[in-house]
């Protein structure tokens, strides 16, 4: 019902599912006061439903490419693996040695953030390299490849311990 009374929008999707839904209200208070929106879980139903079905019939969205990363611990972590992110010597610190960082926390914030400006900018230099005439690179292909890449990779070597936080929202 909530996939119909969409409308055909990812984004009014989301926010259907954000307002029905309180474990996909992903919402945090930033340390300066304004409140930050990652809404992971209803960004990842919308794109996997608009996966699912090819984006036609009740995946079509048309406007999907309004939909970022869905920030959580494997993405940074790829992202971290490929130098991509880096994180402060502290951070970096507390995330080797398998500190908790607490959800909504100024750290917490930032690892998320950065994913998400991390695979928008990746996002952009995929389509720039494209060029015109190619189909469109969302931020949803480009999460869905970095977590299969970071999942495929596990249990090796190759990849840095992730954050470890305490939520429902991922």
């Amino acid at each position: 019902a909530l996939v119909r009374a969409a409308g055909k929008s990812a984004s009014k999707l989301v926010s259907l599912l954000s307002a029905h839904l309180p474990a996909f209200r992903d919402a945090a208070i930033a340390p300066d006061g304004r409140q930050v929106f990652f809404y992971k879980r209803a960004q990842i139903a919308a794109g996997d439903i608009w996966g699912a079905f090819g984006g036609k019939g009740l995946g079509e969205f048309g406007d999907i490419h309004l939909i970022t990363s869905y920030p959580d611990y494997r993405v940074p972590q790829s992202l971290l693996a490929e130098g991509v992110l880096e994180y402060s010597t502290e951070l970096a610190d507390k995330v080797k040695r398998g500190v908790e960082i607490a959800a909504g926390s100024e750290e917490e914030l930032a690892i998320r953030a950065a994913t998400v400006v991390a695979v928008e900018a990746i996002r952009d230099a995929a389509a720039e390299a494209l060029g015109e005439g190619a189909p469109p690179v969302l931020a949803t292909h480009v999460d869905w490849r970095l977590w299969q890449w970071g999942e495929a990779r596990r249990e090796s070597d190759e990849l840095p311990p992730f954050h470890r936080t305490r939520t429902v929202f991922y």
